[in-house]
């Protein structure tokens, strides 16, 4: 399977796998090794067999702890796809490759790739300071580039929101975020450039700093960079305007088909 990950993408919703006793005497899955030259041979030769192999990877996976996910396996052409699991609970129905899902982390990546863009664009600079782009905002001496590689030293916002937005049932947006991390009375975290810390503020930050440069929702930032050159026709950004997040039929799951509520 080593050889086999430059060669895959994979945008799924997975849920947590437990390590009861139940599993426990199933053994582990095994997938037989495969040198990268003659993974190359089987790509052009034997799409079907790589394909089958990894269904039956996926299956075994989806037995043993409940995997829910879908999964596009590509080296040039299609090699796999395919779903697994529930929409919303054990009884409920089977996800589709129709299906949207909420990707969470992996939107980091398209954010990056957005940010990237502006800068080949000559839009904004990875040295720009936060600033440059919203005077007001409390944390100084950031920059663009900081906030890429999580070494801003900005205060967690996720952490902010339960007494932030009590009680408050609106949609928030962006901008709602970047105010209530503006007003909080906590100080940085540490001084920026001087220490890695994984940080949902940065990138929430990147997708505002973006729409402020631009005057452009980020979704239209999106489809104009990636939606649209990668042929991704069912790929959107969520937009409470558009589409409230209970009419989505995916929900998150965990190991035992339990509903994880959303923030």
């Amino acid at each position: 399977l080593r050889q086999l990950l430059p060669f895959i993408f994979i945008l799924s919703l997975v849920s947590g796998c437990n390590s009861d006793k139940s599993n426990a005497n199933k053994g582990p899955i095994q997938i037989k090794e495969v040198s990268s030259h003659t993974l190359q041979l089987q790509l052009g030769v034997l799409p079907k067999k790589i394909s089958h192999r990894f269904d039956t990877f996926f299956r075994n996976r989806q037995l043993s702890c409940h995997l829910t996910g879908s999964f596009l396996i590509a080296k040039g052409d299609l090699i796999y796809q395919n779903s697994f699991g529930k929409r919303v609970g054990r009884h409920s129905d089977d996800i589709t490759t129709k299906d949207v899902f909420q990707i969470a982390r992996v939107s980091k990546f398209i954010t990056a790739l957005c940010i990237a863009r502006l800068c080949q664009d000559s839009v904004i600079n990875l040295n720009d300071s936060i600033q440059q782009y919203i005077p007001d905002f409390k944390f100084n001496h950031i920059t663009i580039r900081q906030l890429l590689t999580h070494n801003s030293g900005l205060p967690e916002y996720t952490y902010l929101t339960d007494s932030g937005w009590l009680n408050d049932t609106l949609p928030k947006t962006n901008k709602d975020a970047v105010k209530l991390l503006s007003n909080t009375q906590l100080d940085a975290y540490y001084t920026a450039g001087t220490r890695f810390d994984y940080c949902n503020s940065n990138y929430m930050m990147l997708a505002h700093i973006a729409e402020k440069a631009t005057g452009k929702h980020f979704s239209e930032l999106v489809t104009q960079y990636i939606k649209i050159p990668a042929g991704l026709d069912s790929m959107h950004i969520y937009n409470p305007k558009n589409k409230t997040i209970e009419s989505y039929p995916v929900k998150g799951l965990r190991g035992d088909y339990s509903i994880i509520p959303d923030h």
